[in-house]
């Protein structure tokens, strides 16, 4: 990757529930997500080597609450 071009990545959990999708959240972004249902995490790079990001992914409890 060279300074300047866009690192994308695609954040999931393996075992969803089929009647809701999660909510990705990085920083305070909610990340959108590709038609599967996979959060789309995309950043501009401005430095060479390597890096750390993280977050959060939230479901719905079988009763509907956070």
């Amino acid at each position: 990757m060279t300074v300047g071009s866009d690192y994308e990545a695609r954040v999931f959990i393996s075992a969803t529930d089929s009647t809701q999708f999660p909510d990705y959240i990085v920083g305070d972004t909610k990340l959108p997500r590709d038609e599967s249902g996979k959060g789309i995490y995309k950043v501009r790079a401005t430095s060479v080597g390597p890096k750390k990001w993280g977050g959060i992914i939230a479901l719905k409890a079988p009763d509907g609450n956070n």
